[in-house]
Order: structure tokens, then sequence, then C-alpha cells
């Protein structure tokens, strides 16, 4: 099979793009509850991790969408969690069979690019034959972790078949990586409140004053904090001015532009 360079259409990637390709573009999402695999979640293990992930999933999927518009060629994308088990597969007029919840990890199914970038937190390049697994072996793969204030969200791997020269989609995997980083933080709420308690580790808050500030953040009033917290309202008012004493501001507006959601 001839090698092919011309995969990519000169476009920018971009961040708000919703644009859904007019190749088909299948995503895996039946739950099974038996499989001949080894090293695979079981369904409700399973669908506790879809659960967690629905909004970055949702994010990433739009994100792929939009890149898959400027790729000429059948590819694939699978999408592992952080423990490395897939929870998505979306083919571009191909075809990767692998059932959702199996583990990628290199101690489960051998050398693949998920597993690499697994152990090292890089961006991983795994060629055919390289592959352990024959799962792999007719793809060429390039894999990129997602990460969101030092924590892995997942890794997202990008596959074509073998012949494919792949060279070209390495600074564009870093950008998409930087993309869907970039809309997780700005939109996912786990992201966002771990981003801000990070920066509330800074003003040594007690485990309650960060709870109370970040509530505070979203502009809710001391009486629906009161409620949420089942503390009084005088409670709240006491960590509030403690919060304000600690990170040295002296009113919400204030607060609210030192830490911006």
């Amino acid at each position: 099979m001839p090698v092919t360079t011309n995969t990519v259409r000169n476009s920018p990637l971009s961040n708000e793009s919703k644009f859904i390709p007019d190749k088909p573009m299948e995503v895996a999402t039946a739950i099974t509850s038996h499989s001949n695999l080894e090293n695979i979640l079981n369904k409700d293990d399973l669908t506790t991790s879809l659960n967690d992930m629905e909004e970055a999933l949702s994010i990433i999927h739009e994100e792929l969408q939009n890149l898959s518009r400027y790729i000429t060629s059948p590819h694939s994308f699978i999408f592992a969690g952080p423990r490395g088990y897939v929870l998505s597969v979306i083919n571009i007029n191909t075809q990767m069979d692998i059932e959702l919840g199996t583990s990628l990890d290199s101690s489960h199914i051998g050398h693949n690019a998920i597993g690499v970038a697994k152990e090292t937190r890089k961006l991983s390049i795994v060629l055919g034959r390289e592959h352990r697994s024959n799962l792999f072996r007719g793809y060429s793969c390039i894999c990129t972790p997602i990460e969101v204030s030092n924590r892995i969200v997942g890794f997202l791997n990008l596959m074509f078949q073998q012949a494919e020269d792949i060279t070209f989609a390495i600074p564009m995997m870093k950008q998409l990586s930087n993309n869907i980083e970039d809309r997780l933080l700005k939109f996912c709420s786990i992201y966002q409140k771990e981003k801000i308690f990070i920066m509330f580790n800074n003003y040594n808050m007690t485990p309650r004053e960060k709870e109370i500030a970040y509530v505070w953040l979203k502009n809710l009033s001391c009486e629906e904090i009161a409620s949420i917290h089942s503390i009084s309202v005088h409670t709240v008012r006491t960590h509030v001015k403690r919060i304000y004493s600690k990170t040295n501001t002296f009113s919400k507006g204030e607060f609210f532009s030192k830490f911006k959601l």
C-alpha cells in the first residue's frame, strides 16, 4: 500500500467550532454485559466511568468532529480514561472494533500508544507491527495525554492504516489536546472547582471555608449556602468574613475579581 501524505486540509483548528463532518462518524456508545476479552471493566464500573466523564466526553467529541473535517483519510479515535480503559471509539470511514471498557494498559495488552502515553504522560507514537496486540497491528497510532491542573483526564489516540505517514499529526494532536484542555477547564464544573481549590490552597483556608468560598463565587446568597451546607446564615457570614480576611479582600466584587471562574 503506498504511503499517503496528503491527509490533512490546511485549515486552523478552532476552540469554538461545533462543525459536524459530512463523513460518517460512528461513536461507540453501547455497553455490553459480557466480553471474551480479559481486563475489561464490568458493566456497572463502565457506566459509572461514562457518567463521571459525560461533560468531558461531550467536549472531546465536539473537538474531534471539528478536527475530522480536515483529515481526508479513514481514521479512528479512541479515548481512554485516566486508568487506560476505553470510554469512546469514533470511526471515520473505517471500523475499529474494540469494546468499551477494554484496558489498554501496557501490562494488559502489550506495547501500544495509549499504554506508552499513560506511562510517560507524553505524546507517543507506535507504528503497525510495533504493537504487541493483533488488535492494533494494522494501524499506526499517535496518542496524547489530556491533562487539566496536573490531573490526567485521559488519553486520546488517533489511528490510521499502517502505511499512512502520521508525522503530520504530531502538531495537530498537540493543538487538539490544548483545545480540549482549555475547554475542559472553562466549561466542566469539576475541573473549574479543582482549579479554584488549588488557588485557595495559597490562603490557608480550611476545607469548609473552601467549600463556602467556592459557592460564594457562584453568587449564591448566604441563605442558599446555609441551606446547602445545613448551617445557619450567621455561620455562613462568619465564614465569609474569615475568607475575606485570609484573601485580603473587602467585598464580594473584590473577591470575584481575585478568583474568576
